[in-house]
């Protein structure tokens, strides 16, 4: 039986796309991760632990802090939760995203996902580097606990990443960005475990004709 290679094509990336993908991938990281350093180590050099700067009176504000928990300082008191925390998620991620890059139909996740491990990556730095997370960002008119850069990259693609498996995805494509299930040529999603074709309703496939 011949293979379309232009459905093939249509459908999931060849392998000198994918290292072209992984290639724009890693400088789209290391530009993110070295903005998120570069704006903390200005927040070092300019001011000392506990001083700041208003910037919108009574609404927003400088103030620079240490974190040795997670994001917006939960997990203060158990730095090393944060830190096993974030190594699985970023293991997890990285999986994910092997999942991912076979295919043109999670470009949009794609993005997400290299904004989320960019900003889980650049707070493991700041541990391995100083020991703890420089958080500097705070809304004092709703006293919302201090953040910084990295903490936005993540906070901000897992909220789009959500609307997105609202609005173009359905649970078979979490299947296939959780590794269970594949694509074929014909766009036909196939369950690992059992070698079989899934059956989905019309409208996931009217929303696949809309995402891909």
């Amino acid at each position: 039986m011949k293979i379309d290679t232009t459905k093939i094509k249509n459908i999931v990336h060849t392998k000198g796309e994918k290292l072209k993908i992984l290639a724009f991938s890693v400088v789209i990281m290391a530009v993110l991760i070295i903005l998120d350093q570069l704006s903390k180590d200005i927040i070092i050099k300019y001011y000392a632990v506990g001083e700041g700067k208003p910037l919108i009176k009574d609404f927003l504000e400088i103030l620079h802090i240490k974190n040795k928990g997670s994001a917006w300082g939960m997990f203060d008191n158990k730095p090393v939760v944060p830190v096993i925390v974030s190594c699985l998620l970023i293991i997890l991620i990285f999986y994910v995203y092997s999942n991912l890059i076979r295919y043109r139909h999670f470009r949009k996740v794609r993005i997400c996902v290299l904004f989320l491990l960019s900003g889980a990556i650049s707070n493991i730095i700041d541990r391995i580097r100083i020991g703890s997370v420089t958080d500097f960002i705070y809304f004092k008119f709703i006293d919302f606990p201090v953040f910084n850069v990295a903490d936005i990259y993540v906070t901000l693609s897992i909220g789009i990443m959500l609307i997105f498996m609202i609005v173009s995805y359905k649970g078979d494509d979490i299947d296939v960005m959780l590794g269970s299930t594949t694509i074929d040529s014909e766009g036909h999603y196939i369950d690992k475990s059992t070698g079989k074709s899934i059956k989905r309703s019309d409208t996931d496939r009217d929303k696949d004709s809309t995402s891909i």
